[in-house]
């Protein structure tokens, strides 16, 4: 039995609670070990099935900070569904949780993540796409890697500078044929933009890098990140999303 047939079997009693945020549902699941993680749905107006983006947040980023708020909406506004979701060290200690050191636990957050929307019947499930900030571009990637059905992953302020380094977090990034968006900050101590062009154009790929201004969280330092720049920053991830899944959506893309 695959992993994804585990985890659907896993799901088929996870669902433990309900409710209605601003911003969607918000559901808490069970992961096959146990665990528990909450996601939050964002979706268009209409039955669907839409393309939908599963979204994972930084190491202390959540899933209702701005950056995740924005992409959900101009991916909506788009005609594309998304599922961001809180690691389950996150939902378990909000204050202190730590992601675990192998990145395991986190890998079966986000399969968690997907396996339920491949359950949803206003999700597309054949047009599924991966992103993620920070942390959760790291285990997005290698989601995305592991799961050759997933159509395209946006990697937002990806960690290039901490060890292990680039090319062991993003493994194979440069060979990916899939198309993938490398979306950072032009003064991000964390991921420069040489190091991101040196490795990714090593090879002919069909990888695309954006640079917006701002740090690792997309702000100027010691200052909150403008909300006019995290709205570029998403509206870029959407236009990408549309662009790579290419799938006819509900809602014509007005660039709002």
């Amino acid at each position: 039995m695959g992993i994804f047939s585990q985890l659907l079997l896993a799901l088929s009693g996870s669902l433990l609670l309900s409710t209605t945020a601003n911003a969607g549902s918000s559901l808490l699941l069970t992961t096959p070990r146990g665990a528990t993680i909450e996601i939050i749905e964002d979706k268009p107006s209409g039955d669907g099935p839409f393309p939908a983006v599963i979204l994972g947040s930084g190491s202390n980023y959540d899933a209702r900070q701005p950056l995740q708020e924005q992409v959900a909406r101009q991916l909506a506004e788009a005609g594309l569904a998304t599922i961001r979701f809180n690691w389950a060290y996150h939902v378990q200690d909000r204050e202190n949780g730590k992601p675990s050191l192998d990145r395991q636990p986190e890998i079966e957050d986000m399969q968690t993540a997907i396996a339920y929307a491949k359950q949803q019947s206003w999700v597309d499930n054949q047009r599924i796409a991966v992103a993620g900030k920070s942390l959760g571009s790291i285990i997005g990637w290698r989601v995305f890697q592991a799961d050759p059905e997933l159509k395209a992953a946006i990697l937002l302020t990806p960690v290039c500078r901490t060890p292990p380094g680039l090319a062991q977090q993003y493994v194979n990034a440069a060979d990916e044929t899939r198309p993938s968006l490398w979306l950072l900050g032009n003064a991000d101590p964390v991921c420069v933009t040489s190091d991101l062009y040196s490795y990714l154009g090593t090879k002919l790929s069909p990888a695309r890098i954006a640079v917006v201004d701002g740090n690792h969280a997309l702000a100027h330092e010691g200052q909150p990140a403008d909300p006019g720049n995290l709205a570029l920053a998403a509206k870029i991830a959407a236009q990408f999303a549309v662009s790579a899944i290419r799938q006819e959506v509900n809602q014509i893309y007005t660039g709002k």
